[in-house]
């Protein structure tokens, strides 16, 4: 739909306007320096005069509205020790809504972090090296009319550089930078900063540097969907084809395995999986951590780790998974549910270490009843049936129904005596998800019509927005995680209801799922951990406005891309999603390769988070926190997407190939 939406315009312009088509098209004004629509000014690409530099600027037009803006500076001076220069693209009045992807989202505007807000800082603009963005330096913006998009191309011969985008009052500036700097301060931790820093550039007399910028214009459309005209641009033209490191069937096996041998738990009367492996120093080695061990859903997936298992038993006939899983199961539902519907979600609560206080959230409640659905079913394929499953995940479902407010909206925390403490941020959508199977299981509409009138709410709050938040429970900011319970929504209420307004509705919320993503592969320096690893990080996501690192959590909707790739036709999905999986898969232990301190890590172990960017906790010799991992913590939560995804893709073979090339792109050379 929204491609047509483009072409109708442009369409429009050009046969039922006077003048030539050019005139009437999107077009640059050699004269005035002014990218246009017919005769309206959308942006001005701003010349560079500086005395000591010869500046030659090409600008052409490679598909409709996509512009290569190529400037070569020549030093016709001294030479200059410490060089700096920009391409800047100014485009009229403040800005309506902005984006620098993956990492500032119309300024971060909800949260009470510290993470960078607004596009300034006391007066100036933040200035974020390429390797934050998700797109190399990428900003966005939309005014009343138009969006307009500057990035440039980075590869392995590219010099580091930065980005900005500026509003101000009459004008909105976007900025490239080179060389590579972050000013006025670094934000290089969790709620904290360092100061700026800069690389240096040299350029001698006569010695020439040639620059490129993409710009990308198109109609504003409702719900800040326009921004998918260069998200898919620049995955197209970044491209380098991706591939898995290790089969699906050797993850899987890597995956159970670890599950077996170091998350499996056995406390007083509690059998289950802990959260993952803690190093707590380099005397102790692997161990546990010594709190918070037990989560239904988040970072401990209880539910999910033993469906895995039952699966296990339904594939391969493991009695022993099959025997560990409905154990798990059946602690969890025993022990875990409470008379008015709610459950717990840490069973940390119910053994001697527990604490006095605790809550109840939507992120671990809405995990919980829809995996104990899947639970009930797969138990069934096992030929054992266990209706207490069912009867947790409606317990939640009642209980969210009877919470849920006119206008849709449900919670995010709950008192253990049902009283709701938080109903802000978008953590409810992940309750939507389990009331859309409680309507397939039992048939009743109450659930069906909770789940609309939620999603309703929602979804609509991420138009409004350009942004979900509060999913990732570590923090309270502009996010990824809680964005994604709106995709699965969107996709199951597609099969529910088959109003292809919902496939819509995942395309959109998928877009902006994409612009977390890494269209490329940052260069990291060579001394690090992950130059000497070989480690790419095209596929890969952010984690979130306050955690300005990568990692693996899109495992979780690579099904749902699989299959919207199917229901559209649209193999970006599919591409996007093959991306993940390799990207995700990367850096599994075999068992005998060391981490970033040079120890083994147990076999199918993986580090928890990955640093492309400034960050304090893993500052090196080697550079600006770049290029290094937090070696410390190997979660199950990964090994929980990885098996949830081998369930739902029945085709493996589908996940074991390379993305195919995107279509050529006008303009490429043959």
């Amino acid at each position: 739909m929204r491609q047509y939406f483009h072409l109708t315009i442009i369409f429009f312009f050009l046969f039922f306007g006077c003048g030539s088509p050019k005139d009437k098209g999107f077009h640059f004004s050699e004269e005035s320096g002014t990218l246009k629509f017919a005769d309206s000014h959308i942006a001005t690409l701003t010349p560079l005069k500086d005395g000591r530099l010869k500046v030659i600027d090409k600008v052409n037009e490679v598909e409709e509205g996509i512009f290569l803006w190529e400037r070569t500076v020549t030093n016709i001076g001294k030479d200059l020790d410490s060089f700096r220069t920009t391409m800047e693209v100014k485009t009229p009045g403040k800005f309506d809504y902005g984006m620098i992807p993956g990492l500032s989202y119309n300024g971060n505007p909800w949260g009470d972090g510290n993470e960078p807000k607004t596009f300034t800082d006391k007066g100036l603009p933040w200035v974020f090296s390429y390797n934050r963005t998700s797109v190399p330096g990428a900003t966005y913006s939309e005014n009343d009319k138009w969006t307009v998009a500057l990035f440039s191309d980075f590869n392995d011969k590219s010099i580091p550089f930065s980005c900005s985008l500026m509003p101000k009052q009459n004008n909105t500036y976007h900025r490239l930078i080179w060389p590579e700097e972050e000013t006025p301060r670094s934000y290089s931790g969790k709620n904290s900063f360092t100061g700026p820093y800069a690389r240096n550039l040299s350029l001698k007399s006569g010695q020439s540097l040639k620059l490129s910028a993409w710009v990308v214009l198109a109609p504003k459309e409702n719900g800040h969907g326009a921004s998918s005209k260069f998200l898919d641009f620049a995955w197209k033209k970044g491209y380098r084809p991706t591939k898995p490191e290790k089969s699906a069937e050797k993850i899987r096996d890597l995956s159970i395995d670890f599950i077996k041998t170091h998350s499996w738990s056995e406390e007083g009367p509690f059998k289950g999986f802990r959260l993952g492996l803690k190093r707590h120093s380099k005397s102790e080695g692997w161990g546990h951590k010594y709190y918070w061990r037990y989560e239904t859903g988040f970072c401990g997936q209880n539910i999910s780790l033993a469906n895995a298992f039952l699966y296990e038993y339904i594939s391969r006939k493991d009695k022993d998974a099959l025997e560990k899983g409905l154990e798990s199961l059946d602690i969890w539902a025993r022990d875990c549910s409470m008379p008015n519907g709610l459950f717990r979600c840490h069973y940390d609560q119910l053994l001697p270490r527990g604490r006095a206080w605790e809550a109840q959230d939507a992120c671990n409640l809405g995990t919980a009843s829809y995996q104990f659905f899947e639970a009930f079913e797969l138990a069934k394929k096992c030929g054992v049936y266990k209706p207490n499953y069912k009867d947790v995940a409606l317990a939640i479902c009642d209980f969210m129904i009877s919470q849920q407010e006119e206008s849709g909206r449900l919670g995010k925390y709950w008192n253990n005596k049902g009283e709701c403490l938080n109903r802000n941020g978008t953590t409810g959508a992940f309750l939507i998800p389990g009331m859309i199977k409680a309507f397939h299981i039992t048939e009743k509409q109450k659930y069906l019509d909770a789940a609309l009138k939620a999603f309703d709410f929602y979804f609509g709050q991420f138009q409004d927005h350009g942004y979900t938040v509060a999913g990732a429970l570590g923090t309270n900011c502009v996010d990824k995680e809680s964005s994604f319970p709106l995709l699965r929504s969107a996709m199951l209420l597609h099969k529910t209801t088959q109003d292809k307004g919902y496939l819509e509705k995942a395309e959109r919320l998928s877009q902006y799922l994409a612009s977390w993503q890494w269209h490329y592969d940052v260069r990291f320096p060579e001394k690090s951990f992950l130059a000497k690893s070989g480690y790419r990080s095209t596929g890969a996501t952010s984690v979130s406005a306050a955690h300005n690192h990568l990692d693996h959590y899109a495992l979780v909707w690579v099904s749902d891309w699989v299959e919207l790739a199917k229901l559209t036709g649209n193999d970006i999905w599919l591409q996007r999603a093959q991306a993940i999986w390799h990207e995700g898969n990367s850096l599994v232990s075999d068992g005998k390769k060391p981490d970033a301190n040079g120890d083994i890590i147990p076999a199918g172990g993986q580090f928890s988070t990955i640093y492309q960017a400034n960050w304090a906790w893993s500052k090196t010799k080697a550079g600006h926190g770049s290029g290094n991992v937090d070696s410390s913590w190997l979660p199950v939560w990964y090994m929980a997407y990885r098996l949830e995804t081998l369930r739902k893709v029945s085709d493996w073979s589908v996940l074991d190939q390379s993305p195919k090339p995107p279509k050529a792109l006008a303009g490429d050379k043959k």
